[in-house]
């Protein structure tokens, strides 16, 4: 290796450090005993939920110093990533989540990986980012602004509206009564027990499918497709 490669390769691996570094991760973990419910509101990055048979809540959220434009400070975001909290509150056996920022705008994505029990229901708002739910049992409402949800339930009731971006929710048919799916720029379909039901026209588009189980699915998108799949 000559001189110069290995001055080239040490500045590369200096910024490479200096940029994990830049990263904080804020964790945590509550006894799910008495907790029902779960509020989480995320206002830009991407949200894993898992829901699984476990005794506990757990939360592990990466922070991620982001610039917010040409004349963003990025050390600005990094003492905002450095003076972020991961708080919580339980109210009425609802645990609420969030992370608080002395910066109105924060300049910092959230990266969001939760485990929850099943039988505890699920309430996400979040602003910017993709949105992944999996084994939810209890319910889940999720408003979303931009990005693309995926919801994958067991059982309970679905609501979910999004902006932009596209949204599949899927479940088993025997769980499900009413369920619609529609969307004002995009393609709303609702595929149940193998039967496919599309939308027609070029805006406003909204299709419906009943079914003989107890909760029902709402979906809305805004610009975007709208997909219900059942089986």
């Amino acid at each position: 290796m000559t001189t110069r490669t290995l001055a080239v390769a040490t500045v590369i691996l200096a910024l490479a450090t200096s940029g994990g570094a830049a990263e904080r991760v804020l964790a945590d973990s509550f006894p799910a005993g008495g907790i029902d419910a779960v509020t989480l509101t995320n206002r830009v990055g991407d949200v894993v939920i898992t829901a699984a048979e476990v005794p506990e809540i757990t939360v592990d959220v990466t922070l991620i110093p982001r610039r917010g434009g040409l004349f963003s400070s990025y050390r600005k975001a990094e003492q905002e990533v450095e003076s972020a909290r991961l708080t919580t509150n339980v109210v009425n056996r609802r645990l609420e989540i969030e992370i608080e920022c002395e910066a109105g705008e924060p300049h910092f994505e959230a990266q969001w990986v939760v485990v929850l029990p099943a039988r505890v229901s699920l309430n996400l708002s979040a602003g910017v980012g993709d949105v992944t739910i999996r084994g939810a049992a209890a319910g889940v409402t999720i408003e979303l602004g931009v990005g693309d949800a995926t919801v994958e339930v067991s059982d309970g009731p679905v609501e979910l509206e999004l902006g932009v971006g596209d949204a599949t929710v899927r479940g088993p048919v025997a769980r499900f009564g009413q369920v619609t799916a529609s969307g004002g720029v995009g393609d709303a379909t609702i595929v149940a027990g193998g039967q496919q039901v599309t939308s027609e026209g070029m805006v406003g588009r909204e299709t419906s499918w009943r079914g003989d189980g107890p909760h029902s699915i709402e979906l809305e998108v805004g610009v975007g497709d709208a997909r219900v799949v059942l089986e």
